[in-house]
């Protein structure tokens, strides 16, 4: 269960960190704003973690993690103005979500799944029970 907790808080911690080092004139509001997107998205996909328990993959965690991302995209270009944005710095922004999402699966299926002697999947493939 520690590790669970472990990869979540990784999941959801590691772009604001990002962030926080990367762009130091913006560091408050952007590490902000991104930590409340990834720990928001990570809250809301704990549930589904839950529910596919078992079929914990890499590929799944990984695909699951860039469709949250596109989730994250969509609550972003709600709250903007799609037509003042050219199509093309639109379609960049959700790809560049949806890679930022699968590495956070990468990420949380390598702390949280791999190896994980206290679930049924060891490496993505299930034990014998």
């Amino acid at each position: 269960m520690a590790r669970l907790i472990a990869g979540f808080i990784a999941a959801a911690g590691w772009l604001p960190l990002v962030i926080l080092f990367q762009r130091r004139e913006m560091w408050q509001f952007g590490f902000l704003m991104v930590l409340f997107f990834t720990v928001l998205l990570t809250l809301l996909a704990i549930p589904f973690v839950y529910l596919a328990r078992r079929h914990l993959s890499l590929l799944v965690c990984a695909v699951f993690g860039a469709l949250f991302g596109l989730v994250g995209a969509v609550a972003l270009l709600a709250g903007t103005n799609p037509f003042a944005a050219p199509h093309w710095l639109i379609v960049r922004e959700v790809a560049s979500l949806m890679g930022l999402g699968f590495v956070s699966g990468l990420l949380f299926w390598t702390i949280g799944i791999w190896r994980n002697s206290g679930l049924t999947i060891v490496g993505g493939c299930r034990e014998a029970q």
